[in-house]
């Protein structure tokens, strides 16, 4: 069955990569980092993929990343940790390329995730979803077995300058569980199975690759996060 092989091929992706992509319910996937696309799944334009996200950089930026995660992902982490700011070091600060992140909380293996998800939206009400963003991750460690976050992110909120008893409501509220469900619907439109989940002007990749090229090569991959984007700025030209 297709449980039985993505089981089967689950312990030589992490061999191989060191790149597991986790997937909701029973089908637990293991993917080598990788450009990936699937003519059954719908072509949409940059606006539809990044739908209602949070957006850094130039809105009219050649190129287009947008980001399906989970900040429970260990995944997640090692490509904020990584890839991500040299991305917005080179490109979204100079205006190249626009971010967006989306959410696709597991909640099956990261019962946080969506509280997590929540915290950030509640902080974008009050103009600091990035800001949460990199605390959420940065502290990844220290929130993601808690039996019940909410605090730790209200002093996370704190911390920032955010309206604490705002924050916590808002946390909470139907508005930010839209959003979320939301991302989520369209993430199963696209068929994506695990996070981080990564589309650049469309073009789609998996896993927590690489930024410069070298390193994709010493792992056996074709491109680096780098040359990707690099083909798709030539292309805009």
């Amino acid at each position: 069955t297709p449980y039985m092989i993505a089981g089967s091929i689950l312990l030589a992706g992490v061999l191989v990569a060191g790149a597991i992509i986790y997937s909701i319910g029973p089908r637990i996937s293991s993917k080598q980092p990788a450009a990936i696309t699937n003519p059954e799944v719908p072509s949409l334009t940059n606006e539809q993929l990044a739908g209602n996200g949070a957006s850094m950089g130039n809105p009219e930026a050649p190129v287009t990343i947008v980001e399906f995660s989970d900040f429970q992902c260990p995944y997640c982490d090692r490509f904020f940790q990584t890839a991500e700011k040299d991305i917005i070091e080179k490109y979204v600060k100079t205006g190249q390329v626009r971010f967006v992140y989306r959410h696709f909380p597991l909640t099956n293996i990261h019962p946080n995730a969506w509280p997590a998800a929540s915290a950030s939206e509640a902080a974008r009400l009050q103009g600091k979803f990035w800001e949460m963003h990199n605390l959420l991750f940065a502290r990844q460690a220290e929130w993601s077995n808690l039996p019940n976050p909410q605090n730790t992110f209200v002093s996370y909120a704190q911390s920032i300058g955010l309206d604490e008893t705002k924050f916590a409501k808002d946390m909470n509220s139907g508005e930010i569980r839209k959003i979320i469900e939301k991302d989520i619907a369209d993430a199963a439109t696209l068929e994506i199975d695990g996070t981080p989940t990564n589309f650049i002007n469309g073009e789609r990749l998996v896993g927590a690759l690489p930024f410069r090229q070298s390193e994709a090569e010493a792992m056996r991959l074709p491109k680096g996060f780098q040359t990707i984007i690099e083909d798709a700025l030539k292309s805009k030209k």
